[in-house]
């Protein structure tokens, strides 16, 4: 068995295992799957408040335009471009939605393209290259995201008892600051079962379980 190769594992006190013939893990693989669906939203609010800060209109939410914006927007649809020409030049694949050559690719939609990456998650993982392309989106999500919401977010994982699977699982807590205005609620999530429970009582209990399990 492999260990996983994605870069978040890197700083790992033990390594983390692959799936079964894999590069990836079942949460790695989750994450990639989970960015690639939430990436093109995120890239429209960028470019949409970008547009509404250079034009001098709106309500005061648009961006300053600056480098940093600038190139998370470029960076995305550079990342989304590179992977796609990549995987369908690998499997001798169409590129999505019809065929096209390589020079078409920077004509296709960013929602398409990682649309097209998402249904290839799958394949994906059993790639030596996997954690190159999780480090990537991985990366360009969460610029993004720290552009848009430029609050302190704490991610922590750890192996507990899930109580939907009932079994040890790995959970992650994602933890906002409110104390400094950021009002969406932390949550806990069991990375293999995806059910989710509020920053609140149920972190207690979890820890209880934690505590036990350990």
């Amino acid at each position: 068995m492999t260990d996983c190769s994605a870069p978040r594992h890197l700083d790992d006190d033990q390594p983390t295992p692959a799936e079964q013939d894999a590069y990836l893990c079942h949460a790695c693989r989750h994450q990639l799957h989970r960015n690639l669906t939430r990436l093109p939203e995120l890239y429209d609010e960028l470019r949409s408040r970008v547009a509404t800060a250079k034009s001098g209109h709106g309500d005061g939410s648009g961006l300053p335009f600056n480098d940093n914006v600038s190139e998370c927007i470029r960076q995305i649809r550079h990342d989304l471009t590179w992977w796609a020409r990549h995987i369908t030049e690998t499997r001798r694949e169409n590129a999505p939605p019809v065929a096209a050559t390589a020079d078409d690719w920077i004509n296709h939609p960013v929602k398409v393209m990682a649309a097209w990456l998402n249904s290839q998650t799958r394949w994906i993982t059993f790639r030596p290259w996997a954690g190159e392309i999780v480090g990537a989106i991985n990366h360009d999500h969460n610029t993004a995201a720290a552009l848009l919401q430029p609050w302190v977010v704490k991610r922590i994982t750890w192996y507990a008892t899930c109580e939907n699977c009932e079994t040890l699982r790995e959970l992650q807590a994602t933890i906002y600051d409110t104390d400094h205005g950021d009002r969406r609620t932390s949550t806990i999530e069991c990375l293999t079962c995806h059910a989710a429970w509020e920053f609140g009582p149920e972190w207690i209990r979890i820890g209880k379980h934690h505590h036990t399990a350990a």
